[in-house]
């Protein structure tokens, strides 16, 4: 022991050295006009050092004590840590949002960077861009109904639900810390939370499905709370929360199965009815519906397990009455008030009348390969936090979970057919499986579709929730089989499977997976479906796994200090001074550009703004610029909205409204319609003078070398 603490005296001050020197030449890239006093008075600094000496000190923890032992304390202090971990990042306003970008905006002068590690990346536009300044712009009131966003009366309960005082907000829990910590805060817990409760829920489950066996669990918790398929979704659509609602309620239920004591089994019931209703009031089918039925099959299985020693009398029904009709209450009381939303959006041409029927199209893109390459296509997921050179779609649209398959499958036949193991959770899993695959592979008549609820779920979306029931199948196979494959079938089975996943990557990504990644994905398929195949979940591979989790999941969002860059940046103020002094309508313009997503810009600062993101179409804006209902079928939609401020008395036709993308259109507008939409503030990327005339003018009141600000004055109108 004292060898140990010798080696600790010497190792924390080499630490320290380490991650000083390290941290003061990272900040190089990071500070302008790079001195050494401007470094040590900066707080990035200090929270970077405190990461990388943490990072530092833990590793060589490693080579000092019993790795057994090591794990074994952190396996016992685990939610310890886990506070610990939450409220350093709430104190110091760390999330992993990419609003860094904002500053690509900005004069130089004006740029804020508080990225302490990580890169912020513009393949998360739905996050920076969209999620997150509606989440800024309900500060301070929080309404249910918002005048800020799309510059009218807006719900913010039902689409992309956002923070709101009211009761419903105990069903979004993870956005609670807005309501009383304010946006920079708030946004820190919401990201830091979900991180948190996922890995150790999952990890919980898994100790469940594994009947406690801690490495197994820990490989599978890699797979699922460090993958690319968490990692590049995890904003927005809500599939982190719905994950960890359905893995805290399986894990509640068992817990009320076993217990006696009837207050407590009171409390547990009253979790779990918080857990169902979080999980509906995700509001997204396209993932809540595969993954009811992944979750249905393990609440089935533990049912089934626990029933023998539950105790269940007619007091234990009066509580699950009493919380199924508060439940049924609240969610009526949602409807009564947002019943008008629910009614625009079902009658929307997106999302209100998508309408999938299954089938081999497993990305939002169009690859032209056989559906069977998608199912290998997670080996290319390791490289997209590290480059996209020549990547063809948007990294969302290639991301899944890394789920070895075939193996949990062919693991899974050997526990069924060799084993003769009629493990029932693993048969539960594999119907769903089984379900799933055929609705992706093959797809199901409408009439079916419509029975089992899939139909709000196209195949390039399921195949997400396909691969955590993958990883879910093949760490149950891995639990339970007895049987020991023999070296050469799974030399033979693991070659077999890294060539198809060399082909079927080449084909998924085409030139962006080159021949220096084809020879790492090589490399690394042959000896991991080895060692999965033989069972051998071992501290190499564990090791193994998380670093390449890391690099392809966790490296995918930066570490960023709050939210200066938005809420501090000279042109924020500007926008909430003279919204403040004098507020009105806002638009922002950006002429025929339509790849400037700066239409949420404003609400961030409190201003509402006409053209922000439009959860559900703002009818009656849109039918003062189309009173024919021409280019109905363009805008009744979810969309972002870019305006192009046009003369208007061009003899050349123009047409009103153009669909960019699916969930993105343009507007050529004309000055009769700023006018008719009652604009008072234009942000713009140009000059706006030329169009002034007898009837509209328009008054700069502020300018930086990249945007500027008009006041409209309207005479004789």
């Amino acid at each position: 022991m004292n060898n140990k603490l010798k080696i600790l005296s010497f190792s924390i001050p080499l630490s320290i050295l380490v991650s000083l020197l390290f941290c003061y030449f990272y900040s190089f890239q990071n500070i302008s006009e790079f001195n050494f006093f401007t470094v040590f008075v900066n707080i990035n600094f200090w929270i970077r050092f405190i990461l990388v000496f943490l990072l530092l000190f833990f590793v060589q923890l490693h080579f000092i004590f019993d790795v057994n032992k090591l794990y074994g304390v952190l396996y016992k202090k685990r939610y310890y840590i886990a506070f610990a971990i939450i409220l350093f990042a709430v104190v110091f306003e760390l999330n992993n949002s990419s609003i860094d970008l904002w500053n690509m905006f900005y004069d130089d002068k004006d740029q804020i960077s508080d990225v302490i590690f990580g890169k912020a990346r513009w393949a998360r536009t739905d996050e920076f861009q969209i999620y997150t300044p509606m989440l800024i712009s309900q500060n301070p009131d929080y309404p249910y109904f918002s005048e800020v966003l799309r510059g009218t009366k807006t719900d913010m309960a039902v689409i992309d639900p956002q923070p709101i005082k009211n009761i419903i907000s105990i069903f979004r829990p993870f956005l609670l810390g807005f309501l009383f910590l304010g946006s920079a805060k708030g946004l820190s817990l919401f990201w830091i939370l979900r991180f948190v409760f996922l890995f150790l829920f999952t990890f919980e489950l898994l100790l469940l499905i594994t009947d406690k066996n801690k490495i197994l669990s820990l490989f599978g918790t890699l797979l699922i709370a460090f993958s690319p398929g968490i990692h590049w979704w995890f904003t927005i659509s809500g599939l982190i929360e719905m994950i960890i609602y359905g893995e805290l309620a399986i894990l509640i239920l068992n817990r009320y199965m076993l217990i006696k004591n009837f207050q407590q089994k009171n409390l547990m019931l009253f979790c779990i009815y918080i857990c169902t209703g979080s999980f509906i009031l995700v509001l997204y089918p396209a993932w809540q519906v595969p993954c009811m039925y992944v979750f249905a099959a393990i609440f089935l299985w533990v049912v089934i397990k626990n029933y023998s020693d539950f105790n269940f009398n007619k007091k234990d029904l009066i509580p699950i009455i009493i919380f199924t009709v508060l439940l049924l209450v609240v969610f009526y009381y949602m409807y009564d008030k947002s019943k008008e939303t629910i009614e625009i959006v079902r009658n929307t041409v997106y999302p209100g009348q998508r309408n999938s029927l299954g089938g081999p199209r497993l990305t939002e893109g169009y690859i032209d390969c056989g559906f069977w390459t998608h199912l290998l296509r997670y080996w290319g997921n390791l490289f997209l936090a590290v480059t996209d050179n020549k990547l063809a779609y948007n990294h969302c649209v290639y991301a899944v979970f890394f789920d070895f398959f075939p193996i949990g499958l062919i693991l899974s036949s050997i526990v069924f057919f060799i084993d003769k193991n009629k493990d029932k959770l693993l048969i539960f899993l594999s119907a769903v499986f089984i379900f799933l695959s055929a609705w992706m592979f093959i797809g199901f008549p409408q009439f079916l579709a419509d029975i089992t609820m899939l139909k709000s779920s196209p195949s390039y979306r399921t195949i997400i929730i396909w691969g955590f029931l993958n990883v879910l199948i093949l760490i149950r196979a891995l639990s339970i089989m007895k049987f020991k494959i023999n070296n050469l079938i799974a030399i033979a089975i693991s070659l077999v499977l890294a060539v198809l996943s060399v082909i079927a990557n080449r084909c998924v990504y085409n030139e962006y997976m080159d021949i220096l990644k084809l020879i790492v994905t090589a490399i690394l398929s042959f000896p991991l479906f080895f060692l999965v195949l033989k069972n051998k979940i071992n501290k190499l591979l564990i090791t193994i796994i998380a670093v390449l989790m890391i690099i392809s999941g966790l490296a995918v969002n930066p570490i960023q200090r709050g939210i200066a860059v938005v809420n501090k940046a000279p042109l924020a103020n500007a926008i909430r001074n003279i919204n403040n002094e004098e507020p009105g309508l806002w638009l922002f313009e950006t002429g025929k550009l339509t790849n400037v997503y700066m239409m949420n810009y404003p609400i961030m600062s409190g201003a509402a703004t006409v053209n922000s993101t439009n959860l559900y179409p703002n009818l009656e804006a849109f039918r003062k610029l189309d009173k024919e209902n021409k280019y109905i079928d363009i805008y009744n939609r979810h969309c972002n909205i870019a305006v192009n401020l046009i003369d208007g008395n061009s003899k050349n036709d123009y047409q009103k409204f153009v669909l960019v993308a699916q969930e993105y259109i343009l507007i050529n507008m004309t000055k009769e319609d700023l006018i008719n939409l009652n604009i008072k503030y234009i942000l713009t990327l140009r000059n706006l003078s030329e169009f002034n005339s007898d009837k509209i003018k328009f008054e700069l009141v502020y300018v930086t070398s990249k945007f500027a600000i008009y006041k409209l004055h309207y005479d004789n109108v």
